[in-house]
């Protein structure tokens, strides 16, 4: 019970990573609110949550509106009674697109959910965090790190998440807020799935992919969950600004 008596709230929480990260905060005796674009799935987390005997509400929210994730974050605190822990998961792919061919609608909402949507969210936590002495644990990815011919709108967003968060760790640390960022390597989710299946056969997709992972494997969502739990934790009470791979050995090549 790694977080017992913590309040979390957890964007993109009603499939994939997200949902695996609200499952396991839970677990381990987190109150979380479960935050999605799709209110019936995160409806879903959190009753699924409650069932097991755990603590979750449901609350909708576009993490490319600032106003609604300003609410989602007062919602969080009304609800919990305080916030302790916000997880900026939301996020989404992009279409393997050559730089002079990327749309700029494209680059746009790519920036304005993968990058904005984690600004909004760790701005409006901000004082509720502070309170608590909390901590932040957004979502980047292997492309924030290192990059793919295709992806340069993707790598952009997630590159920025992960410049943006060592500011926050900075801004925080004497506040005692902290501020992590996790790069998952490609894990098996819905949207990775799309990827994938766009590019061939899903099967052997998923094969040749795993194949070019060390440890020959793709990542579970529980992967990623596990180190988010961590990273909220009072274990990593002195961690602060580290971009965390979860990658099977992908960085070590």
């Amino acid at each position: 019970m790694r977080l017992q008596g913590k309040a979390a709230v957890i964007t993109g929480g009603g499939a994939g990573l997200g949902e695996a990260m609200c499952d396991a905060f839970a677990a381990e005796g987190a109150a979380v609110l479960v935050a999605d674009r799709d209110l019936d799935a995160a409806e879903r987390v959190a009753a699924a949550i409650r069932g097991r005997g755990g603590q979750a509400q449901a609350c909708p929210v576009d993490v490319a509106d600032a106003g609604q994730v300003e609410v989602m974050v007062q919602a969080a605190v009304d609800a919990l009674g305080k916030l302790d822990v916000i997880v900026n998961n939301a996020g989404i792919g992009g279409t393997p697109t050559p730089v002079p061919d990327v749309a700029l609608e494209e680059w746009d909402r790519l920036l304005a959910i993968n990058l904005s949507g984690v600004f909004y969210g760790c701005k409006y936590a901000w004082p509720h965090l502070e309170a608590t002495r909390g901590a932040i644990v957004n979502i980047s990815s292997m492309a924030g790190l290192v990059s793919e011919r295709g992806f340069g709108a993707y790598s952009a967003s997630k590159a920025g998440v992960i410049g943006f968060t060592r500011a926050c760790a900075l801004d925080g640390a004497r506040l005692g807020i902290r501020a992590n960022a996790i790069c998952p390597a490609f894990t098996q989710t819905q949207m990775v799935d799309e990827l994938l299946a766009a590019r061939g056969d899903l099967d052997k997709m998923r094969q040749a992919y795993a194949r070019a992972i060390p440890m020959g494997r793709l990542g579970q969502p529980a992967d990623i969950a596990a180190a988010a739990v961590y990273l909220a934790s009072d274990e990593a009470s002195f961690v602060t600004g580290v971009a965390l791979p979860v990658d099977g050995g992908l960085l070590a090549r």
